[in-house]
């Protein structure tokens, strides 16, 4: 039996040379660097078979492959920022898997779980992890922020066309679309001059615009209560 300082050099010097020459550095023969070798590995491995702590903070969200045709479930673990499990497919079922798999005690250690928004992994994760707080992500919130300005000038698109209003309509086509859904920070100065001409000549899409800038502002709250206040105040903000 040799020393695990010795048998740990021996992994290292294999993993860049042959056995033999890491037995000429070490002074060993070539047949017992294949050992100490060999029986690192399998020791590695076993541990590699111990599967880890389950999460107890994680991100739920689905990835397209093969054209957007299949589509699979990832679980990150949220703490260390890692995969830790995927199934195939996006329905509720496929999420019901995972939790499963974890078993009944592992779901109630589980905090928060991260999620786009979708019914059906909402409707997984509240009949599993029952003690976690469901979050919808920053992401994807934003994402829903841009889908709903994108509407507004849809609407105004239409209304624009049917008024003849051609100076209007070229404002709002699609070829200009993205600069109502760019970062303000990231527009050029001639697109950050068409918004601010857009917003003074449509109200609605001025209002969608300011409802879109301002729901930052939560995120920018140093605490869960000031964040709630800011919420509200938005909602409110958004319904008058």
């Amino acid at each position: 039996r040799v020393t695990t300082r010795l048998a740990r050099e021996v992994y290292r010097l294999t993993a860049i040379t042959t056995n033999v020459e890491a037995g000429w550095y070490l002074g060993l023969d070539d047949e017992k660097v294949y050992r100490i070798d060999r029986e690192m590995l399998e020791e590695l491995f076993a541990q590699r078979l111990i599967p880890p702590p389950a999460a107890v903070n994680i991100s739920v969200d689905e990835v397209s492959y093969l054209k957007y045709h299949r589509y699979l479930t990832n679980v990150i673990d949220t703490d260390i920022k890692k995969v830790v499990w995927n199934g195939q497919g996006r329905k509720a079922e496929v999420l019901d898997k995972y939790y499963e798999g974890i078993g009944k005690e592992n779901c109630e250690k589980i905090e928060s779980v991260a999620l786009d928004g979708a019914r059906t992994y909402i409707s997984s994760t509240s009949q599993y992890a029952v003690k976690a707080l469901i979050v919808c992500d920053k992401f994807h919130v934003i994402q829903k922020l841009n889908m709903a300005v994108d509407t507004v000038r849809r609407q105004e698109l239409r209304k624009a066309r049917v008024a003849e209003q051609d100076d209007v309509v070229e404002m709002m086509n699609c070829r200009q679309r993205f600069i109502l859904l760019k970062n303000k920070a990231n527009l050029t100065e001639k697109q950050a001059e068409h918004l601010k001409r857009l917003c003074e000549i449509n109200e609605p899409i001025y209002k969608a615009m300011l409802l879109k800038d301002s729901f930052q502002e939560v995120y920018m709250q140093g605490n869960e209560e000031a964040a709630r206040v800011c919420l509200k105040a938005w909602i409110q903000q958004a319904l008058s």
